[in-house]
């Protein structure tokens, strides 16, 4: 202990402070670093995009005095608020002034969502995400987005109760700045009852399985309003005259999706950011579920409607009218086209086509159409799958060798079950020496000897391939594998890893591959994750893309 009385004692205590207080002081390191090593590499390290839930808010936004005011500037923060709902909101009230992004999995109790929202600043939102909207207190919540309103850009509501009174005009009065609105299950369709105002900003509207019918009169009243639009979902739709008229009213949507569900009709419209003034589809999507229905047959008037201008058409309805009608029809621009159950006749006016696929279904319910091959095919893909017995094959195999001998096709999709036709098939394949991408599909697995065999002979017959997917059942060998690296030219794999997590001749076969590419692998579970990372760390050179769902993306 030191004398008090001694004459240096103050000084001492001086000193001792000043060293405590220096013992105290928290570097701020991210002060001193440049601002692009902070917004490049620590902020996506730390942060890694993901939600903050709301009860256990992440230790990195303690890190420093500055860091909050960086992530700031590189967009905010995206906070989640789960099912326990309102039970501690303190770490969200803390940092609302840098939440751009607010996801609430649902708001069923009270007004707590309503009071979070009015009460604090947050000066930064432009997402708000409601998975599960059951207030009964719709006024203090549309309130609530008043506050918000000169910020928010894009709302999402998810409405769990028909008998909730939120309509479109109270949540554009309530948000005029809005680019984005989705609402599912929304009580009012009609927005004729909002001003002719202008909503230049307004580009994107969903109403799904809206509790009205949603007719040609509401798109009118839409256009009047939004004409800057540029993605269009609705549902259900009355009939099939939506889809007649939103192209005369939104010229720029040039792409419309129509899907037949259920009873219900859903059509989607995309800006396919072709602006010219000609008025028409350029991509045409129709497609039903698997339920019989009488929901609409008349799909054939949309394609007649847009045949001169239409690129891509993809026609999947099995209970269309007055599809022979078609026949006399040209389809001078159309590149791509997708033919399940009609619309045979469409292959031979379309002398621009490139892209051809054609269903088990649509070859045995017209065999004419093997009887077309467009001059100008660079992509064919057959789905074969075949649920039934007593096919006869034989008009496919002399398709794809009619094709073999233009040399013309560039990339071929074939998409089978396992049966007798699967080796004459392959075979056929190896007609085709010029192409440059390959994809064989299986609906079980593909059994690991004939894969090897018919790797081994594609190896020898198709030299300038560049992409390959193989099965999507079962991996390859490792002995398939290493029939792989003697393609030279090839930049772009596709594989399944199913049950490789133990096998070290697989992974290290790929990690032997001679030359660098991309690899999508595919697995039904983690169990492979561990090799993922070592093969990353190995081989930085190799891009990896792994999925657990049941395809890749070529």
């Amino acid at each position: 202990m030191a004398d008090t009385t001694d004459t240096h004692y103050d000084t001492l205590k001086r000193l001792k402070q000043d060293a405590e207080q220096r013992q105290d002081t928290r570097i701020d390191f991210i002060k001193q670093l440049p601002t692009d090593i902070v917004t490049t590499t620590f902020v996506p390290m730390l942060m890694d995009g993901d939600f903050l839930d709301a009860l256990q808010p992440s230790p990195s936004l303690y890190v420093s005095h500055l860091w909050r005011d960086r992530i700031q500037s590189l967009g905010g923060l995206h906070f989640k608020i789960g099912r326990k709902e309102d039970q501690d909101l303190s770490a969200v009230s803390e940092f609302t002034p840098y939440i751009k992004d607010l996801d609430i999995d649902q708001y069923t109790k009270g007004t707590w969502l309503a009071d979070l929202i009015h009460d604090n600043d947050f000066s930064s939102l432009r997402v708000l995400d409601i998975h599960s909207f059951r207030t009964v207190h719709i006024s203090h919540f549309l309130s609530s987005l008043k506050s918000i309103s000169n910020t928010l850009t894009e709302l999402s509501i998810d409405l769990e109760a028909g008998e909730l009174l939120l309509s479109i005009p109270d949540v554009l009065l309530a948000c005029p700045n809005l680019t984005s609105l989705r609402i599912l299950q929304c009580s009012d369709n009609d927005v004729s009852s909002l001003p002719i105002t202008l909503w230049l900003t307004l580009t994107t509207l969903s109403l799904s399985s809206a509790m009205d019918l949603i007719t040609s009169d509401h798109i009118i009243e839409m256009w009047k309003r939004f004409p800057s639009l540029t993605s269009l979902d609705l549902h259900p739709c009355s009939d099939i005259q939506p889809a007649l008229i939103v192209s005369n009213y939104f010229p720029t949507m040039k792409s419309l999706h129509l899907f037949m569900e259920l009873s219900d009709i859903r059509m989607i419209y995309r800006d396919e950011r072709k602006h010219n003034q000609e008025t028409g589809l350029t991509k045409l999507i129709i497609e039903n579920d698997d339920w019989p229905r009488e929901t609409c047959k008349d799909t054939t008037s949309i394609i007649k409607r847009h045949h001169d201008t239409l690129e891509h058409l993809k026609w999947d309805m099995g209970n269309s009218e007055d599809t022979e009608t078609i026949g006399n029809i040209e389809f001078p621009r159309l590149t791509k086209l997708g033919l399940y159950f009609s619309g045979w006749q469409i292959i031979r006016n379309a002398p621009m086509l490139e892209e051809l696929k054609l269903t088990l279904r649509i070859i045995t319910a017209y065999p004419q159409v093997l009887d077309m091959i467009p001059p100008q095919l660079k992509s064919l893909e057959l789905d074969l799958v075949c649920w039934c017995k007593d096919v006869d094959w034989s008009p496919i195999l002399r398709y794809l060798n009619r094709i073999a001998l233009r040399s013309q096709l560039k990339e071929l999709v074939i998409r089978f079950s396992t049966g007798d036709e699967v080796a004459s098939i392959l075979d056929a394949i190896y007609r085709h020496g010029q192409l440059e991408s390959l994809k064989i599909i299986f609906t079980k697995a593909w059994e690991s000897g004939q894969m090897e065999r018919f790797l081994d002979g594609l190896v020898k017959v198709c030299p300038r391939l560049l992409s390959l997917e193989l099965g999507r059942k079962n991996a390859p060998s490792t002995h398939s594998l290493n029939i792989l690296k003697r393609f030279a030219c090839l930049n772009k794999l596709a594989i399944s890893i199913y049950r490789t997590a133990d096998i070290d001749s697989f992974w290290d076969a790929i990690r032997m591959f001679p030359q660098p590419m991309c690899i999508m692998m595919c697995s039904s579970s983690d169990a492979e994750e561990p090799r993922i990372k070592y093969l990353r760390l190995k081989r930085p050179d190799i891009k990896i893309n792994a999925s657990r769902s049941s395809g890749y993306h070529m």
